[in-house]
């Protein structure tokens, strides 16, 4: 039956997507996302992390990465559903999953990161299991393929949560021993929602410089040179990879790594602002409070440890 859409409905861009494909030879993750391949019809055997595999109809093959990527030799006529899934909305839903464990939403990444010495895993489902999931991925290939409608942006969640009740259980999320360090709650900022595309090299060297050397100063003028775009091509490109800016994805690693050595270490805000690249700490705590919603003294506080000194609110 035709649900017919209220009048001046309009259409979301979710933080998940999912298209049916044949299988090719390279399978690739794209931006700051988990990619779920779920092989519909025949097979392939995968070279590259998990290499020697066979997938077969019903696996699923999880990428972690940002920069993952699979070698195959597909069979002929082999079909998949991929599903992409933003990491900032996925870390958010197992922060509330597991609101015992995490404090907040950057404890929640860590686990997403924290892979056993891959972040490509393969999974088999069982036959009854995997029916389930290829009726739930055709309905979320069809509500996503034009962008979805604001009405159904629910029902589309219900399924997407659906997919992952089934898959997310057989994965490997924490490694061996491993436990996520609880303390006291604060809250991330709202991270922006975007299409998920295979991006672009020079997305992905700018997000290396980024991430090799905090403490430089950047420009989008000086990256764009470094990657031989104009200074408006490497904005776009970065956007469709990364969701945002460079500048302001160098701001995130800034405030990751300021919350890294605010647990780790007594280092004052001031030491911290100078070590992540910021020569005012007063600076660095507006950037942090922006991002997490508390100050990093508050933050800090949640550890259980003594107040330090120099800490600006």
């Amino acid at each position: 039956m035709h649900v017919p859409e209220p009048h001046g409905l309009h259409r979301v861009r979710p933080p998940f997507t999912a298209h049916c494909h044949a299988l090719t030879q390279t399978i690739e993750s794209a931006g700051d996302c988990v990619t779920i391949v779920v092989v519909r019809r025949g097979g392939a055997t995968i070279a590259g992390d998990a290499g020697g595999r066979f997938v077969r109809t019903g696996d699923v093959i999880v990428m972690t990465a940002s920069d993952a990527s699979l070698r195959a030799e597909p069979e002929p006529c082999s079909t998949a559903t991929t599903l992409r899934v933003d990491c900032a909305y996925l870390s958010d839903q197992a922060f509330w999953q597991h609101a015992g464990i995490f404090s907040d939403r950057l404890d929640a990444k860590r686990m997403l990161e924290a892979r056993p010495g891959s972040s490509i895993q393969i999974v088999r489902v069982s036959e009854s299991r995997n029916e389930r999931i290829g009726s739930w991925l055709d309905e979320l290939v069809f509500l996503s393929a034009e962008g979805l409608p604001s009405a159904r942006f629910y029902r589309a969640q219900s399924i997407l949560f659906s997919v992952l009740h089934a898959v997310v259980p057989d994965l490997t999320l924490i490694q061996h021993g491993e436990r996520v360090a609880q303390r006291g709650g604060a809250h991330s900022g709202n991270a922006g929602v975007r299409m998920h595309l295979p991006y672009r090299t020079e997305a992905r060297l700018v997000a290396e410089l980024l991430r090799d050397d905090l403490r430089r100063r950047r420009t989008l003028d000086e990256l764009a040179r470094t990657v031989h775009l104009s200074p408006s091509q490497l904005n776009r490109v970065f956007v469709q990879a990364f969701g945002r800016p460079p500048i302001a994805y160098l701001t995130m690693l800034r405030v990751e790594r300021m919350a890294l050595l605010l647990r780790t270490t007594d280092l004052t805000v001031s030491a911290i602002a100078a070590e992540v690249g910021w020569g005012s700490a007063d600076f660095a705590a507006r950037q942090f409070r922006r991002s997490q919603g508390v100050s990093p003294t508050r933050y800090r506080a949640g550890l259980d440890l003594p107040a330090l000194g120099d800490t600006p609110d």
